[in-house]
């Protein structure tokens, strides 16, 4: 049942993010919907089995990461370039997100030791997640906003000067700031939880600027 609840909240939370990924970029969702499924139900597969090694539990997510920049890389023919900015983006949301919910719920009274002992609170906590993701993502549709810099042909030239090394440099430094500290504080899941989520909430704001920038440069 653990498992269940575990890559039910998984599952949905990985969608989320994929939605608010495509939402941002300004690529349509419902024509990527079936294998936007599969990928979030295996990935989730893959959260649960690697948080079970010790040696790599901790740094889980960013192996996922990883892996998700290869899978719209090849499976959605998005160039390496723009595949690591787009999941970065969305990594560094949808962290934050979560970040600020645990932390709600903590100072509400409820430890983030207890929820990530109690699988169905985990779950609840993944779902709540998803469901602030998933309204942040209809805003942006809503409202028109989201960037249209990534290129619709995985054949497109990309030169990483400029703007695109900067949005590179923004995004990859506050990655390995934020595993660097799960390393240091392996074991730790409080205090990691609430250093990383402080990085990415300060890296949000340069993300949104650079891709501002971007997209004007691209139009003229």
């Amino acid at each position: 049942m653990n498992y269940l609840y575990f890559i039910l909240g998984s599952s949905v939370e990985y969608f989320s993010v994929f939605v608010l990924m495509f939402t941002l970029f300004r690529f349509p969702v419902t024509e990527r919907l079936n294998i936007t499924l599969i990928v979030s139900l295996m990935m989730s597969q893959v959260s649960y089995f690697t948080r079970l090694i010790p040696e790599i539990g901790d740094i889980s997510s960013y192996i996922q990461l990883g892996m998700l920049v290869i899978v719209l890389w090849v499976l959605f023919r998005v160039p390496i370039y723009y595949s690591l900015i787009m999941n970065a983006a969305a990594f560094i949301v949808g962290f934050a997100i979560q970040g600020l919910t645990l932390l709600g719920l903590s100072l509400s009274g409820t430890p983030l030791e207890l929820v990530a002992g109690t699988p169905i609170l985990a779950a609840s906590v993944q779902l709540l997640s998803a469901a602030i993701v998933f309204a942040i993502s209809r805003t942006i549709y809503i409202k028109h906003w989201g960037y249209d810099y990534v290129p619709a042909s995985h054949r497109a030239n990309v030169t990483i000067t400029g703007t695109n090394a900067i949005l590179l440099v923004v995004v990859v430094s506050s990655l390995v700031i934020a595993a660097g500290a799960g390393l240091i504080l392996r074991g730790n899941y409080k205090d990691y939880a609430i250093v990383a989520s402080v990085i990415f909430l300060l890296t949000i704001p340069l993300f949104l600027h650079y891709s501002i920038r971007k997209d004007k440069e691209d139009a003229k």
